[in-house]
Formats: structure tokens, C-alpha cells, sequence
């Protein structure tokens, strides 16, 4: 029955896509209740004509016609649809992963009971997407475990008005998300003396703060806006932090017996770090990440734990 749905439709395909790298398609299926819908017009047809009765020729015609209208409405339910990109954000252990996109309707025309679902089965909220605005859809998934996230065959779908067809637009491939260990332990932070500076490119002057300008100073480090808003003349004054001493985050100061436990470990002592604003690097078996603080920092660490590989990987 659903080869016949098939030559019905005819798979009808259309490319919306907002340049040519991004190729997507549209897709028209029956849904479980369309099948039935179609058996039972075909039953009422021929019992129909086996017993020439009009009301259940009136029933069978009925019936067909809902088929039809949704048909109709199915096949451009999901035609002008631009989506951007994809917007993930990177989660610990336990928590919901989330990926965002934002939908754009061209066509002027209101798109209701709009979701997302993948291959996984994971379904997003429905929505609307009004005429020629904008909404922006998630897909939430449980991330009990650490490490990459990805999820394939991300779709828009929609079964409205009748729930007979199901319109599948493809999306592109969302953006991996990194699940970083769940950050705990009740180890104090390792407390050795100040480790010799490993060159780095953070280690560069920071800026410290506004002070008034002195004779003789290049005139890159005026602030010129800053500058503008008060009476004095004032320069940006930065600090070297890299002869600041740097605390060693080691594998070996983790002293549990599980490597999970050591990753969630070291999770929370890079947290309780940057809380501290004390520059660190990072050192485990599969690597050194060197001295440094800041969100970027602690972004490069936290998913240098997320990749590390699992006993099982490992062995």
C-alpha cells in the first residue's frame, strides 16, 4: 500500500535552500492514519458498487476528498522555508543538549504546527511560523554521558491540517556539541610551586585599567574615547602575565582509581580555577593544553576532557 502512496505522489522533491552548498529536500509521506484512510475508502468503494448503494458511494467520495485536500496541502506545506545556521551550546554531563535554528518564511504565507524530529525520534515543540517572519525551533536531547554530540538527519516536519501526510523538509547536519564531564570531586586543588612558563599565544599583556597619560608614551595606547569623555588625557595600562606562575591541573594529582572520576576532577578544578582568575594548563595522558585563563581557555580545556577517550575506546 505505501508502494501505491508512492506512484501516487510520484516523491515529489524540492530544493529550498539559501545557497547551493546547502541542498535540503521536501518529502511527502502518508502517515499511519492517512493509510487507514485509504483502505477504508476503498472498502466503501467496492461495497459500494457490490451493493449500488449511494450513501456509501457519498461516504467512499467523502473520504477521497479528505485525502485529496490534504494531499494539496501537504505537498507546498513546507515550500519557502530558509533556515540559518545552527546554534549549539556545549552542556556538562546530566544536562539537555540543545540545538537551535532559526526558520525564516518567504512565502508569505503561515505556517502552523511546525516541529523538528530526528532519526532518533527526538521531536521538538510545535510552532508557528507566521507570514514572512521569523521563529526559532530546538531539539533537546538528554546527555547523560560525556563527550561529542551528533545528530543526523535533523528534519522540519508537519502533518497539519488533517495528520494524513507528514511534509519532511531536510535540514543540514547540526553542529557537534561537546558534553563536558559532570565537574565534581572533593579534591583541594594541587598546590605546587609555580610552574616554569610554557610559551603560549595568551601569553601576551592584558589590559589592566585606565591611568593618566605620561610624557613620552606611544600614542597607540591612548584612549582616545576614554579620553574624549573627561578632562585628562589617559592611556591603557596593561600587565605581562607571563611571568605569572601557572597552577598545573595533572592527571596525576586526581588520584582516583576511575578515569570518569579523574575527568570530573579535573572539570571542577579548572571551574574552581578560572572562579580564582589563577592562570593554569591542563595535563593528561592524551595531551598538554598550556598556561592560561579566560573563557576561551577554559573552553579549549573543558573540551579537551569532553574527547578524552573512554576506557573502552582506550582499550
Amino acid at each position: 500500500m505505501r508502494s501505491l502512496f508512492s506512484k501516487l505522489l510520484g516523491r515529489p522533491k524540492e530544493r529550498v535552500a539559501d545557497n547551493a552548498s546547502d541542498p535540503r529536500q521536501i518529502s511527502v509521506r502518508p502517515t499511519g492514519l492517512g493509510l487507514m484512510f485509504f483502505a477504508t475508502a476503498i472498502s466503501c468503494l467496492l461495497l459500494a458498487v457490490n451493493f449500488s448503494n449511494n450513501l456509501i458511494f457519498g461516504l467512499a467520495f467523502l473520504l477521497t476528498s479528505l485525502l485529496l485536500v490534504d494531499l494539496a496541502q501537504a505537498r507546498g506545506k513546507l515550500k519557502g522555508i530558509a533556515c540559518g545556521p545552527w546554534k549549539v551550546s556545549p552542556v556538562f554531563a546530566g544536562q539537555n543538549a540543545s540545538h537551535e535554528i532559526q526558520l525564516e518564511e518567504r512565502s508569505k504565507k503561515t505556517r502552523p504546527a511546525v516541529n523538528l524530529t530526528n532519526m532518533a525520534g527526538s521531536c521538538g515543540p510545535s510552532t508557528e511560523l507566521a507570514a514572512g517572519m521569523q521563529a526559532t525551533l530546538r531539539l533537546s536531547q538528554e546527555a547523560p554521558e560525556r563527550g561529542v554530540l551528533t545528530i543526523a538527519n535533523v528534519a522540519l516536519e508537519s502533518t497539519y491540517p488533517f495528520g494524513l501526510f507528514r511534509s519532511r523538509l531536510r535540514l543540514p547536519h547540526p553542529t557537534p556539541c561537546y558534553i563536558y564531564p559532570r565537574p565534581q570531586g572533593s579534591l583541594p586543588l594541587p598546590r605546587r610551586g609555580p610552574l616554569q612558563n610554557q610559551p603560549s599565544k595568551e601569553d601576551e599583556e592584558t589590559f589592566d585599567q585606565l591611568r593618566e597619560y605620561l610624557p613620552g608614551e606611544g600614542l597607540g595606547r591612548i584612549a582616545w574615547k576614554a579620553s574624549a569623555r573627561s578632562e585628562e588625557l589617559l592611556t591603557k595600562n596593561f600587565v605581562d602575565e607571563s611571568n605569572l606562575p601557572i597552577l598545573s591541573l595533572d592527571w596525576d594529582d586526581a588520584t582516583q582509581a576511575d578515569d570518569e572520576k579523574r575527568l570530573s576532577q579535573l572539570a571542577a578544578w579548572v571551574l574552581e580555577t578560572e572562579e580564582l582568575g589563577q592562570r593554569y594548563c591542563l595535563v593528561t595522558p592524551q595531551g598538554n593544553i598550556p598556561g592560561g585563563k579566560g573563557p576561551l581557555h577554559r573552553k579549549r580545556c573543558l573540551e579537551h576532557l569532553a574527547r578524552y577517550p573512554s576506557q573502552g575506546q582506550a582499550s
